[in-house]
C-alpha cells in the first residue's frame, strides 16, 4: 500500500493567514485518513502549532487555518497525523508574491484552465511551485522574495559570498570555530551593521570572528516583486505543460491538406551559455535569455 499527500509543497504570501490544506492519497486513490492531527514548525525550530485538530470528514482535504498574518518570509514544516496512515509531512514556503494567482490561470487563453473539475486548485498550485523552481534554475535568481538558509565554510576575510546575486535581507548569522560543533549568533548590533553589498557579497563588521571559522546565514533573496514578462511567460508554460492541445506555442508551421502554415513567434532564443533551448517556446524562452543572472564559468 502507497500512502501520499498532495501537496507536497505549497507556497503563500506573506502576511497572509493561510489555510493549510493537504489530501490522502493511497495507491492514486483519494481516501478518508480519519481523525488527523496538524503540527508546524519554523525554519528556526520553534513550534507554531502542536497536535491542532483539523477540519474536513471523510474523503476530503484537511485544513487547518493559521491564527494570525505570516509577518516573515521563511518554510515551515507541517506534520499531518493520521489515525489511519500515521505521520506525513508537507512543506509550506511563505514567499513575498507568487508567479501568478489561481485566478490569472483560470482567465489566461480565454479560460483553458477554468474547469475546476479538470483543473483543480491543488494542481494549479503545485505546477506553479514547479515552474518557480524551474525559472530559478534556468535564470539563476528567484522571481519573488524567497528565505533562505546556507552554510558557508572556512571564510579568512571580513566578506561573505553567498549563491544568491540579489540579497534582500540578512535576517541571521551564526558562527563556529572548526573545533565546535554549536553554532553562535551574532548579537543584533553586528548584525545591523552587516553590509549587503553587490553579487551577493556580505560585509561583516568587525566583531564577527573569522578565519577558520564556518558561518550560517539566513537571508531573504529575489526580486522584490515578479516582473510581469515573468508573469505572463509561467502562464504560457503552465498552458502549455497542463493542457492537451495539437498545436501549441512550440508550433513554428503546420502543414496539412491546405498547405503550410507558418506561425508568428517572439524569435527562438537559446540559452546564451548553451546550445539548448529551455522549453523550446520561443517567447518564453526569449523572456528567460533576457532574465537570465548566472555567470558564465571560464575554463
Amino acid at each position: 500500500m502507497s500512502v501520499e499527500i498532495e501537496p507536497t509543497v505549497q507556497q503563500v504570501v506573506r502576511g497572509t493567514t493561510p489555510t493549510l490544506s493537504v489530501e490522502f492519497y493511497v495507491d492514486g486513490v483519494l481516501a478518508d485518513p480519519g481523525v488527523t492531527t496538524v503540527s508546524v514548525v519554523g525554519l528556526d525550530g520553534s513550534a507554531i502549532v502542536t497536535d491542532a485538530a483539523t477540519s474536513g470528514t471523510g474523503a476530503v482535504a484537511r485544513t487547518y487555518t493559521l491564527a494570525g498574518p505570516l509577518a516573515d518570509l521563511g518554510v515551515l514544516t507541517v506534520t499531518w497525523q493520521s489515525a489511519t496512515y500515521g505521520t506525513l509531512t508537507q512543506t509550506v514556503e511563505v514567499v513575498g508574491d507568487l508567479l501568478f494567482s489561481l485566478r490569472e490561470a483560470r482567465r489566461y487563453d480565454g479560460g483553458a484552465m477554468a474547469n475546476t473539475s479538470s483543473y483543480p486548485a491543488a494542481m494549479l498550485e503545485q505546477a506553479r511551485v514547479r515552474i518557480a523552481e524551474d525559472f530559478e534554475r534556468i535564470c539563476g535568481v528567484a522571481f519573488m522574495p524567497r528565505v533562505r538558509q546556507v552554510d558557508v565554510g572556512v571564510y579568512v576575510s571580513r566578506q561573505l559570498l553567498l549563491p544568491d546575486l540579489r540579497v534582500l535581507a540578512v535576517r541571521s548569522i551564526e558562527t563556529r570555530a572548526a573545533h565546535e560543533t554549536a553554532w553562535t549568533a551574532i548579537d543584533s548590533g553586528d548584525l545591523a551593521a552587516v553590509r549587503i553589498l553587490p553579487g551577493g557579497v556580505l560585509g561583516l563588521s568587525s566583531a564577527v570572528p573569522y578565519g577558520h571559522a564556518s558561518a550560517r546565514v539566513t537571508y531573504e533573496h529575489g526580486w522584490e516583486r515578479v516582473p510581469e514578462e515573468i508573469r505572463r511567460a509561467a502562464l504560457m508554460v503552465l498552458r502549455h505543460t497542463t493542457v492537451p492541445d495539437d498545436i501549441g506555442p512550440r508550433v513554428t508551421s503546420f502543414t496539412g491538406e491546405m498547405g503550410t502554415t507558418a506561425y508568428s513567434t517572439a524569435g527562438r532564443v537559446t540559452n546564451p551559455w548553451s546550445a539548448f533551448t529551455y522549453y523550446g517556446i520561443p517567447p518564453v524562452d526569449a523572456t528567460l535569455a533576457r532574465y537570465t543572472e548566472r555567470v558564465p564559468a571560464v575554463g
